[in-house]
């Protein structure tokens, strides 16, 4: 009795919660040495580099070790796999040659093409305009449709089946969201691996409202602009029927774990912002903020001693916006509902 409201997300400037991130992390990572044993007909994977696999009294093992730290957040997944490979290699030297693999069901080979070229997109739009990506292997890995996500871990993507795998997509009539979803997660690979977020209101903004618009210029680049305009009129449908469902809607910069907010009106928002001021601009302040607040070597971090917010993210949105647009970032990232922005995707 007594005790006061619990918030779903701490101020934007409590100062412990600013010193650490999404898993709660304050550290500049972890090496992970996993060995897996797992039964004789599967294949277990974890984030790291495959050092050694060998069979013993009918059990196979696994040596996972990865060559630089990784944030203390990763999973372990092991399932009777067929494996789909291939390797992507920057056209610019932006970075070291990627082995690619997908790990599914044998009956599951659907969508397997849509998910490697949406890989091999990703990497070279994210490496071009971002930053180099850091691991060896990149990796897919199908789960039981028990839950239906995908979720990002360092060099690894846990992929569950219903949501991707046995989707049938009509590329007469859809839009390719096994491509889209792909591009998300691994431009988590950047946005929540390399650069963390502070467990403050405003994180998911730099974790998923960042990677929906990352994914949509990977879209952008590789589908004809009918598409891209579908995909924002379904983000904006799912935007308007579920702020009308809520009692409360906080803007970008102070969401907290209001979905609609910083999925479906942060892809808009976003979307917008590059039409306002260019995808080159706004991919120079991404690129710019992701060095200074990189969670391992960025100047920012090591300097402040913090993960950052927002309120840092919107400071290199404003560097590379227009003075006669300026009033445009408060709009469409700080203000609360989207009724008020130019729409023309």
């Amino acid at each position: 009795m007594g005790l006061p409201t619990r918030v779903s997300k701490d101020a934007i400037d409590h100062p412990l919660e600013l010193m650490n991130a999404r898993s709660g992390s304050d550290s500049d990572g972890t090496i992970v040495d996993i060995v897996i044993g797992t039964s004789d007909d599967q294949i277990a994977i974890t984030p790291g580099n495959l050092v050694k696999q060998w069979s013993q009294q009918e059990r196979n093992y696994f040596h996972y070790q990865t060559d630089q730290p990784i944030i203390n957040f990763y999973g372990l997944v092991s399932a009777d796999y067929e494996v789909k490979k291939d390797r992507w290699t920057s056209a610019k030297t932006v970075s070291k040659a990627v082995d690619l693999e997908i790990y599914h069901h044998h009956k599951h080979n659907y969508n397997l093409d849509r998910m490697m070229a949406a890989m091999k997109a990703s990497l070279t739009y994210y490496s071009t305009n971002f930053s180099p990506y850091p691991y060896q292997t990149l990796r897919i890995m199908e789960f039981p449709r028990y839950a239906e996500f995908a979720q990002s871990f360092p060099g690894t993507i846990p992929f569950s089946e219903a949501l991707g795998f046995v989707l049938n997509i009509d590329d007469s009539q859809d839009v390719d969201m096994v491509f889209f979803i792909t591009a998300h997660e691994i431009a988590h690979q950047w946005f929540g691996m390399q650069v963390e977020a502070a467990n403050v209101q405003g994180q998911h903004f730099i974790l998923e409202t960042l990677s929906q618009y990352a994914a949509l210029m990977v879209l952008k680049a590789h589908y004809p602009e009918e598409k891209v305009v579908q995909f924002l009129a379904l983000q904006n449908e799912m935007y308007e029927r579920k702020r009308k469902e809520t009692l409360s809607e906080p803007p970008l910069a102070l969401v907290a774990h209001e979905d609609f907010v910083y999925y479906n009106k942060g892809a808009l928002a976003m979307f917008e912002f590059q039409q306002l001021v260019g995808e080159e601009r706004v991919n120079l302040a991404l690129q710019r903020f992701i060095q200074d607040w990189h969670s391992r070597h960025g100047s920012k971090k090591q300097e402040l001693n913090r993960y950052p917010t927002t309120q840092d993210l919107l400071t290199y949105f404003r560097k590379v916006t227009p003075n006669d647009m300026q009033h445009k970032i408060q709009v469409l990232f700080e203000r609360t509902q989207y009724d008020n922005l130019e729409r023309n995707p």
